[in-house]
Formats: structure tokens, sequence, C-alpha cells
């Protein structure tokens, strides 16, 4: 998929950081105020406390790393 040429994310214990071919943004963990996941549009989005979004097709590479650190590490108040 093109998407994933030009796009990638990167995930560890303090954080996601998602690539884009120009912009780049980075959330900790810490900051998740919100994770959401669309079964029908196939995308997850992450919601920052300052209100920056991440969205993150389902079928990215990776996105199974993602998934397991998002349910570890992020705020159980999502």
């Amino acid at each position: 998929m093109a998407a994933e040429f030009r796009e990638r994310i990167r995930v560890d214990e303090a954080g996601i950081e998602w690539v884009g071919v120009i912009p780049r943004r980075r959330v900790p963990w810490r900051e998740v105020a919100r994770r959401t996941h669309n079964p029908v549009n196939h995308w997850f989005l992450l919601t920052a406390a300052s209100g920056a979004h991440v969205w993150l097709w389902d079928d990215l590479h990776g996105i199974v790393d993602f998934a397991e650190m998002a349910l570890r590490c992020s705020p159980p108040r999502c």
C-alpha cells in the first residue's frame, strides 16, 4: 500500500511517533486522553490531552506492536 511507503509508526515504552512524508508527531503514552478503534473504516485514533490527534490505519506495518503497546501503556481511562 502506498501509505505504508510514505507513513510509518514507531512505538516504545515512552510513546508513539507517527512519521509522515514531511510531518512528524510524537505523543507520550501518559498524554493519551482517548483511544478509539473504528472497525468499519479500519483505523485507530489517539487523542492527546492537548487535543492533537494521531490516526493509524489498521493495516500499517507495525500496527500489532502499536495495539499491544497502547493497551499496556496508555492510561486506562481511555
